[in-house]
């Protein structure tokens, strides 16, 4: 009987493909096995973990991550010589046998197996459900919290920022359990993360200082005015032309020296219109909100934040063209370039400016964060010029009463945007104000601070539209009274920024109420 040579060619094929993913995955298991059987060797030292850990590190080309409750970074230990295998080498400065070590990709995770939880499982996942990327932001060299670093999947849009404890907790579908989490911030060198390496439990990520090689920068004099012009020249290369749905979160609160007298919480769809039709609004959509009042508060003082949402919205300063990046009034400041810096692996200027000192009303000071190669305006840290911030209430207090002397003392802004296939969008803004206030003719005074924070978590740029006058966010909206219960559950599947660790305590000792906002 003569064989059938399509069969044949077929069954051929299907044995070299079984053998080609024996062979495939026989070495994916020795190139993690030969990770930790690596013997390794480093200089006789008395050291903390985190500095033996970094050695090992630029040894072995393979990074770190762990839970600092797991692993004590300032515990000073004893190295000695000897060449033994990593994974005993790591038993042994670490103390703890309860310890267990995974390689993911290029990264090691350092666990407890009865907390470690697998992410990465081969039955069909849902992808309705959702998996939750939790962690801690640290300055690698100072060891402390970083604030407003973006933390999110680049290629989906998903994304938050981190609280100013350095904390982030991603919500991302469970079908990207295959995708890398991205973390970049101003200055550092990124870093990028696979999902799997979570676990679903709390990791400490430290940044290290990205440094700028004078070879890999073309010195050159430049001339920081005309950097300026090129990025208000430029917008139409670097920025989005089309309108975008920006799913963010928004936050604002006010303090009576350090102590909590109302904060609000919000989940907004925006409609972010295009910098060139600068006709056409922003219009915000109310997902969810609440706020937390406190109604034991007996100041006699009361601030409220005069919409504080549409003022986040107005400091993009690409779409609302801020004075000292618009060429026909940036004669009134002067410029100069003060560092290269590094963000998203890019090389980035950093130009301070200040308003020139024949200038006397309250104008800015502070530092653009521009794209050498694009021109770029990827981040701005400014302030009213404290020169001239005193002169400023009228701009900021909306109402006065006259047995009230009020003075602001502060009044500072952070704003970022983010790249998403060869454009930047609106990603993050804060803005802190400090005012002064005292009773006329008394010798004491209060400081309050006020805060607005918004954050964009999802950006979709597909079936772009406008809202209908009904669904956009009116000033009438109604409040309803409820029981106090801060629970970050209430967000349900959305992303937010996480409540800083004092927020969260300061909340559950007042006497609150809680108003819900209810979209119309």
């Amino acid at each position: 009987m003569s064989s059938n040579p399509i069969y044949n060619r077929a069954e051929v094929y299907r044995k070299i493909s079984i053998l080609l993913f024996f062979i495939i995955t026989a070495n994916l298991i020795s190139a993690q096995e030969s990770v930790l059987d690596r013997k390794i060797s480093l200089a006789p030292q008395r050291s903390s973990i985190y500095d033996v850990l970094n050695q090992i590190t630029e040894s072995t080309g393979f990074f770190f991550i762990y839970d600092s409750n797991l692993v004590e970074n300032d515990k000073q230990v004893d190295v000695v010589s000897d060449s033994i295998p990593l994974k005993q080498f790591l038993s042994l400065i670490l103390a703890d046998k309860k310890l267990n070590f995974k390689i993911i990709e290029k990264h090691i995770l350092i666990y407890k197996p009865d907390e470690q939880r697998v992410v990465n499982r081969p039955e069909k996942k849902d992808s309705t459900k959702l998996l939750s990327i939790r962690g801690q932001i640290f300055d690698g060299l100072t060891k402390k919290p970083l604030p407003f670093v973006s933390v999110g999947i680049a290629e989906k849009g998903i994304g938050t920022v981190s609280n100013y404890d350095g904390i982030f907790n991603v919500k991302i579908p469970a079908n990207s359990s295959g995708a890398v989490i991205t973390i970049s911030h101003l200055g550092y060198r990124n870093q990028q993360i696979p999902v799997q390496a979570f676990s679903e439990h709390k990791v400490d990520i430290f940044l290290e200082t990205e440094y700028i090689s004078i070879q890999e920068v073309i010195i050159r004099n430049i001339d920081p005015r005309e950097v300026i012009k090129k990025v208000y020249e430029n917008r139409s290369l670097n920025y989005s032309v089309d309108p975008v749905y920006i799913t963010s979160f928004y936050r604002e609160g006010v303090l009576r020296e350090s102590k909590y007298l109302n904060y609000s919480e919000a989940l907004v769809k925006i409609f972010k219109s295009p910098f060139a039709r600068s006709f056409e609004s922003d219009q915000v959509k109310l997902i969810q909100s609440r706020k937390i009042i406190n109604s034991d508060q007996k100041d006699t003082l009361i601030i409220k934040i005069k919409a504080g949402l549409k003022s986040s919205l107005t400091l993009d300063l690409i779409k609302n063209t801020a004075d000292f990046i618009d060429p026909e009034f940036i004669d009134s400041y002067n410029y100069s370039k003060i560092d290269i810096v590094s963000i998203n692996s890019r090389n980035v200027y950093a130009i301070a400016f200040e308003q020139k000192e024949t200038v006397f009303e309250p104008l800015y000071k502070g530092t653009l964060y521009i794209d050498m190669e694009t021109y770029a305006l990827v981040s701005a840290d400014f302030e009213v010029n404290p020169k001239y911030v005193e002169d400023t209430d009228d701009m900021f207090v909306v109402k006065k009463s006259r047995r009230f002397s009020i003075t602001p003392k502060k009044i500072s802004y952070s704003v970022s945007y983010i790249l998403r296939n060869g454009r930047y969008y609106f990603n993050h803004m804060r803005g802190d104000l400090t005012i002064n206030y005292k009773k006329r003719y008394h010798i004491f005074s209060n400081d309050f601070h006020v805060f607005l924070e918004l954050a964009s978590c999802q950006l979709d740029t597909i079936n772009v539209h406008r809202f209908s006058r009904e669904e956009a966010l009116r000033t009438n909206t109604v409040f309803l009274e409820s029981k106090f219960n801060f629970d970050e559950t209430y967000w349900g599947d959305y992303n937010i920024i996480t409540p800083e660790e004092k927020i969260s305590q300061a909340l559950s000792r007042i006497n609150a109420k809680m108003e819900f906002v209810k979209p119309e």
